[in-house]
């Protein structure tokens, strides 16, 4: 599950190119791309964030050295970057209510990023710098894409 997600992130980048240069496909490349990795961060974000592996998602042994706060933090997490990704694709593809998505998603992500800062200036966790790092990259293409409505 590691590997699915850069793959993706780059066949979204890779779609953003072609509808640059006007190639036909683009559209299709970046609905699945944009789709599929929302699906993983709704229905896997925790395991993905907590780098549980797939085939561990039902053993006991793999939550063990976490807590409930952590889990229940990633689960909400992972809804919300889904809700994100869905609202980049809106701004991507230029989709009526395109505005209200991406303002309802830097909502969500607002406390969420606050949170997490907090954690990793506490902590100094790995967990919270990978987190971190996705939230703040939402962050600032939300804010492009909001800004700039053509810019991609």
């Amino acid at each position: 599950m590691k590997k699915i997600e850069p793959i993706l992130i780059t066949l979204v980048f890779t779609g953003v190119v072609l509808k640059q240069f006007h190639i036909a496909g683009h559209a299709t490349i970046i609905t699945l791309s944009i789709l599929i990795l929302a699906f993983i961060y709704m229905i896997f974000g925790f395991a993905l964030f907590n780098d549980i592996r797939l085939r561990d998602i039902f053993k006991k042994s793999a939550y063990q050295q976490l807590n409930v706060w952590r889990i229940i933090g990633s689960v909400f997490l992972g809804l919300t970057l889904s809700t994100s990704v869905v609202a980049i694709l809106f701004g991507l593809q230029d989709m009526p209510g395109k505005e209200y998505m991406l303002l309802i998603s830097m909502l969500e992500l607002a406390p969420a990023f606050l949170v997490v800062l907090f954690k990793t200036i506490q902590h100094k966790s790995s967990f919270y710098i990978k987190v971190l790092s996705r939230v703040s990259a939402v962050i600032i293409l939300i804010a492009l894409l909001w800004q700039y409505p053509g810019i991609l």
